[in-house]
């Protein structure tokens, strides 16, 4: 429709004779024979029509009729002198039937029916051999009206949100088909016929009762986009890899825990979203855009990182409590929405996202930066504060190590070495300078490392032996960064 209407055929002023020619009052007003030869294209859509003008069958050489979105709920058999038209939009009315003269719209190509209350179609519309675009969804069709493939130029055939609970063995007849979408419906498998579509590049199966996916699947070798969320999967056949053009796999809302070893095969792949997070994902190397948001997820994959090509990273509203260190190796990515989660920090080299845009951080209980500062979602401001903030983190650290190693007992020292991690080079830096001092006796082997706050004063906990009071070490850092050590009492008992 869009092409034809670009070329010219919509001229307004011949839409407004042809419009008021049709609503008017006055049934002895004669149609100008020019304004008939000449009119193609007409629109009424939104007009709160009941019914469809009579007037309108005069104009027999339309080639595009849309009559969307009225209150219409009956066509009559006169629709059939409208021989050529090749498109014809009838979508948001209350049509319960079609009339069998459908099937003398030999012409048509495009038949959009969506959003009526059709429970099926008249066989005649197997006549309308050159239809290659139909559009039945929101219907309430319960049986798939078999008549329909016999259309043999057929494209695209839409029937979601029906109550369709099966699919018949003839739909393998629809060799040019590549749009099929059957999403909200009610099926609980899929024939093995469906897979000799071979043509087929979009296959939506969203909201439906599926609980196993055929390995025939790689017979559709022109696959781009596959939507399987909320059915009843538990696993995906291995022969998926096969069909490498998949651009797009919607998964999430089913009960896989895993996926195919090979997935990573899927080299296209651009759009993927799934509820869990198998391991098997850092594999989709070439994926762009990820979407596991409205999950109760915990954690990112700490191999992230290898998604090199990720774009765009979508996981609001889940309960991820830290980023994985490898995030910020996604030289590509643009946008990240992180919003509703119980994240307290960023990772502190946050600012090697080179390319990151666009950054929604909102509603998590922030520390570092805090909120006010992720406000906006201003990426430069964030990289600054925590590029200001982790460099004074990194003096006062040092500062730390360099002076309680040399103030704490031998056993104290190794334990602390262990809590921090730290490498074995600097284990022996740090054994080689330290002076060991004398130490109260109370102090008992060191068991809790707190996590180290920005600079100020610290308390680092070393319990105290049995039946005594814990202690602690006081580390006071100045402004200057300067420190001062002493023994502290933190309360409580062994």
């Amino acid at each position: 429709m869009t092409q034809l209407i670009s070329e010219g055929s919509l001229d307004p002023d011949t839409l407004e004779e042809a419009t008021n020619f049709l609503f008017s009052e006055n049934d002895d007003l004669q149609v100008d024979e020019n304004l008939v030869a000449k009119l193609e294209v007409l629109s009424l859509n939104r007009k709160k029509l009941t019914s469809i003008p009579s007037k309108l069958y005069l104009f027999t050489n339309l080639k595009i009729l849309d009559i969307s979105y009225n209150s219409i709920t009956f066509i009559l058999g006169e629709i059939a002198v409208l021989n050529q038209i090749i498109d014809l939009n009838i979508d948001g009315n209350n049509i319960s039937k079609l009339p069998v003269e459908i099937g003398h719209l030999t012409k048509l190509e495009t038949l959009s029916l969506e959003g009526n209350r059709l429970t099926t179609l008249p066989e005649t519309t197997a006549r309308l051999k050159k239809l290659r675009v139909l559009r039945l969804s929101n219907n309430r069709i319960f049986v798939f009206p078999r008549f329909i493939c016999l259309l043999p130029e057929l494209r695209e055939l839409y029937l979601s949100r029906n109550s369709l609970q099966s699919l018949p063995k003839e739909i393998s007849e629809l060799k040019n088909l590549k749009i099929l979408s059957l999403n909200d419906n009610k099926l609980t498998f899929l024939p093995l016929q469906c897979f000799d579509l071979f043509a087929l590049k979009e296959l939506m199966l969203n909201g439906n009762q599926l609980t196993a996916l055929s390995e025939k699947i790689e017979k559709l070798q022109e696959l781009q986009v596959l939507q399987l969320k909320h059915n009843q999967l538990n696993e995906l056949p291995n022969e998926i890899s096969s069909c490498a053009k998949i651009k797009q796999l919607l998964l999430d809302g089913n009960k896989i825990t895993h996926l195919p070893p090979k997935i990573g095969n899927l080299y296209h792949l651009t759009d993927f979203s799934i509820k869990d997070l198998p391991d098997e994902l850092c594999n989709l190397t070439n994926l762009k855009e990820l979407d596991i948001s409205n999950n109760a997820l915990k954690a990112i994959p700490t191999k992230i990182g290898d998604m090199k090509n990720l774009e765009k990273l979508v996981a609001a509203y889940n309960n991820i409590t830290h980023l994985p260190k490898s995030l910020t190796e996604l030289g590509k990515l643009k946008c990240i929405n992180v919003r509703g989660n119980k994240l307290t920090s960023l990772p502190s080299d946050f600012g090697q996202l080179q390319s990151l845009q666009e950054i929604d951080l909102q509603e998590n209980p922030l520390v570092r930066p805090p909120k006010l500062v992720c406000e906006g979602g201003k990426c430069i401001e964030i990289e600054q504060y925590l590029k200001y903030s982790y460099a004074s983190d990194k003096n006062f650290l040092e500062k730390t190590l360099e002076l309680i190693p040399k103030n704490i007992p031998a056993e104290d020292f190794e334990h602390l070495c262990k809590k921090l991690h730290l490498p074995s080079g600097d284990i022996t830096s740090l054994r080689k300078s330290r002076q060991i001092c004398r130490m109260p006796p109370y102090l008992g082997r060191l068991r809790l490392l707190p996590l180290l706050p920005s600079p100020g004063n610290i308390v680092i906990t070393l319990p105290g032996r049995c039946g005594q009071e814990p202690r602690g070490v006081f580390v006071e850092v100045t402004g200057s960064l300067t420190c001062a050590v002493r023994a502290a009492p933190v309360g409580g008992r062994c």
